[in-house]
């Protein structure tokens, strides 16, 4: 009896031991949540050479997107978008800068009309001078969750949370203190589009 309640005793012993020294193991650095910010002027007009030549774009510097990154200790993180403040912010924007563009116009030319009259000579509307659209694609994109796994300089993401990763799409980066970088996607259909986006710095705002 006593041979058996030792054998026992060192089971429990061993079991506890090993739950002890696995709750000591560090996780990963890139675990815990990251965020960064960029502009609408940065990612959503891409060319504005032909736009800034009617426009002034100094306004969309302002419009500014937080983009957040959380890494949980098992493998699975979420991709967080704060579209409304983006969009509030470009909306306020917009319309400042067409409502002084049809003013001036109107001014230049003498036309007694109001600016929707105008616009509704010029085929617009302000759904789309607002892109409404965009917003609304972001909007459905605001939260995405999937499951990561890492290497040393590589960080593959899946598609959601019912997917693996795909061991062919992944992207480089490069993590030092507090900051994280994406740096370029490799594979994947839309690598064209992530990489005219990218090196973007992610900063730790919790562990």
């Amino acid at each position: 009896m006593k041979t058996i309640l030792s054998v026992l005793s060192a089971a429990v012993l061993m079991i506890a031991l090993t739950v002890s020294m696995s709750g000591c193991i560090e996780p990963h650095p890139i675990v815990g949540t990251w965020e960064t910010t960029y502009t609408y002027a940065e990612v959503a007009l891409g060319d504005t050479s032909q736009i800034s030549e009617f426009v002034s774009l100094d306004g969309f510097e302002n419009v500014i997107m937080k983009e957040t990154y959380t890494f949980e200790n098992g493998s699975r993180y979420t991709c967080t978008l704060d579209v409304d403040a983006y969009e509030k912010a470009y909306r306020e924007v917009m319309t400042e800068t067409i409502t002084d563009a049809y003013t001036a116009l109107l001014e230049e030319y003498g036309l007694d009309m109001t600016i929707d009259e105008a616009m509704e000579l010029d085929g617009l509307t302000w759904d789309e001078l607002m892109d409404k659209e965009y917003f609304d694609s972001l909007r459905e994109e605001a939260v995405t969750q999937g499951r990561f796994k890492i290497t040393e300089d590589k960080i593959y993401l899946s598609a959601g949370l019912d997917y693996g990763v795909d061991e062919n799409v992944y992207i480089t980066y490069t993590l030092e203190d507090d900051k994280l970088t994406f740096k370029q996607q490799v594979g994947g259909e839309d690598t064209e589009n992530v990489n005219s986006i990218l090196p973007r710095v992610y900063t730790k705002i919790a562990s």
